[in-house]
C-alpha cells in the first residue's frame, strides 16, 4: 500500500483539477447563454438545450428520476469503498462521473434542460461534463480490461 503522505497528495491533485474542469464547465454553460457563437475548426461553440439524457436519448418523466437516483447511488457507493481502499485510479473516475453529472443536473433543476455548448462536425452537442464522465466511464472500462476483474454488484 502507498505512504498516506503521497496518496493524499494524489487525492488533493485529483480532486483539485476534477473541480477546475467542473468550475470552467459552469463558466463555459453561463457564456453559452448569451447566446454567443465561435466556429474554432471542427468544432462550434453556440447553446444547445438537451431535454434528454446522453446524446439526447429521450428518456424523461419517473423512469429518468428513477435511473439517475440509481446511477447515482452505484457511483457513491464504489466512490466511499475506493475511498477506503485507497484505489486512486476508481477514486479519479468516480469523482469525475460523479462531478460531470452533478454538473448536468445543476443545469437540468436549474433551466429544465442540459446546456451542451460543444457541437462536433454538426455531429452531436455535448460539454464539459459530458466529456468528464465519458473519461471517468473510459478509465474504469480500462481499467477493468486491464485487471481482468470482474463486476461485482454488492450492496
Amino acid at each position: 500500500m502507498e505512504q498516506p503522505k503521497f496518496y493524499y497528495r494524489k487525492i488533493v491533485l485529483a480532486n483539485t483539477l476534477i473541480l477546475f474542469f467542473f468550475i470552467l464547465d459552469r463558466i463555459f454553460k453561463k457564456f453559452s447563454l448569451t447566446g454567443t457563437t465561435k466556429n474554432i475548426f471542427l468544432f462550434e461553440f453556440s447553446l444547445w438545450e438537451n431535454s434528454g439524457i446522453a446524446f439526447s436519448i429521450p428518456i424523461q418523466g419517473i423512469f429518468f428520476y428513477f435511473l439517475l437516483g440509481v446511477i447515482f447511488y452505484l457511483v457513491v457507493f464504489y466512490l466511499i469503498k475506493s475511498y477506503r481502499q485507497r484505489k486512486i485510479i476508481k477514486i479519479f473516475s468516480l469523482t469525475l462521473i460523479l462531478v460531470g453529472g452533478l454538473s448536468n443536473l445543476l443545469d437540468r433543476l436549474n433551466y429544465g434542460v442540459v446546456i451542451d455548448y460543444i457541437n462536433f462536425l454538426s455531429l452531436t452537442a455535448f460539454n464539459l461534463a459530458d466529456l468528464m464522465i465519458l473519461v471517468g466511464v473510459a478509465i474504469l472500462i480500462r481499467k477493468l480490461i486491464l485487471t481482468n476483474q470482474k463486476i461485482k454488484i454488492r450492496i
